[in-house]
């Protein structure tokens, strides 16, 4: 017997911890690497990426990894670390990969999500 089809519109998804896997701890590394002190920068780093300025604004984020200069000594200047900052530090969540792939055949997929503007 073949079930009906569910009334569905849409699936609303977020996309860190529901489709993409993240550890912002890689990205804290890959940033104190670029440090004089890679040590203490890795402390100074800490929750930089739960900034506000940095969820809710990509357009500031110069400004934040300014200021993070300032205090963690980058050596490298901001071109370079905006190749850095966009470096991948996530993957696909187990499973979510063809999960997205067979709704999408199926239903309209709709994502929201707090992430910087990169």
């Amino acid at each position: 017997m073949k079930r009906p089809k569910p009334d569905v519109s849409a699936f609303i998804f977020d996309l860190f911890g529901v489709i993409i896997a993240f550890d912002n701890d890689v990205m804290y590394r890959r940033l104190a690497q670029h440090c004089t002190d890679p040590d203490n920068a890795l402390v100074r780093l800490d929750g930089f990426m739960a900034r506000r300025e940095i969820i809710t604004d990509g357009g500031r984020c110069r400004g934040c990894i300014d200021s993070s200069s300032k205090s963690s000594v980058f050596d490298r200047d901001y071109q370079d670390l905006e190749t850095i900052w966009l470096k991948p530090y996530s993957w696909p969540m187990p499973g979510m990969a063809d999960c997205v792939s067979y709704l999408a055949e199926r239903y309209q997929l709709v994502l929201l999500s707090n992430i910087d503007r990169y």
